[in-house]
């Protein structure tokens, strides 16, 4: 027997309003109506509940590595258990086997990526609410001996990274902010040991990229 209450509202009247139904909700829901001269129950109204489909709350990210290297490409999503997740390169769909691990859960594994793994990675997350699918993160295969750039940081109002690479190599450190016009900011020679360059920190994205001289 219901009881009238935040959730429950009309128990003793002609309508019954659940508010905001959860999946525990479900089931058959009966009436029994009563005046002087009896009473009478009505057949049992099956009310099913679907979970909402799940929701992407962080994509999986782009990644530049170099042959040979691991990686991994992970998803953060909000989703009702029991939950599937397929992982995509490109239009293919990805299994377990050889340098492939974790294509069935939220976190894809690459053991030592080669060549033919470069390309737009994408994850299919599905419930009993839906499916969604998460925009591409790409996957850029190094080439051997380029230089490598850190994750940029901010400290006293200038961005820094490090930037490592071939010994012996000159580069030029180029900045943009919008990946298409760039400018140079500064030139290193690259040794046994990561260079750090600095930048002031402006307005607007500031992108960075290392061409070899």
């Amino acid at each position: 027997m219901l009881l009238e209450s935040s959730k429950h509202v009309g128990v003793n009247t002609a309508t019954l309003t659940i508010v905001g139904a959860q999946v525990s909700d479900q089931g058959r829901y009966a009436v029994t109506v009563a005046n002087a001269a009896g009473s009478v129950t009505s057949d049992g109204a099956l009310l099913t509940v679907y979970p909402p489909a799940p929701v992407i709350t962080q994509p999986p990210q782009s990644q530049t590595v170099s042959l040979g290297d691991p990686v991994s490409f992970e998803v953060v999503a909000t989703a009702t258990e029991p939950v599937s997740y397929r992982w995509f390169r490109d239009e293919t769909v990805l299994a377990d086997g050889g340098r492939f691990s974790g294509t069935g859960t939220a976190r894809l594994q690459i053991a030592a990526v080669e060549a033919e793994d470069a390309g737009d990675y994408r994850v299919s997350i599905e419930d009993a609410g839906g499916s969604v699918i998460s925009t591409a993160a790409r996957l850029t295969i190094r080439p051997p001996g380029a230089p490598l750039l850190s994750q940029p940081t901010v400290q006293g109002g200038m961005v820094r990274f490090m930037v490592s690479g071939a010994a012996g190599q000159t580069c030029e450190i180029q900045h943009s902010g919008n990946l298409r016009e760039w400018q140079p900011l500064t030139e290193i020679p690259l040794g046994a040991t990561p260079v750090e360059v600095t930048d002031p920190l402006g307005p607007g994205p500031r992108f960075y990229r290392a061409v070899v001289r």
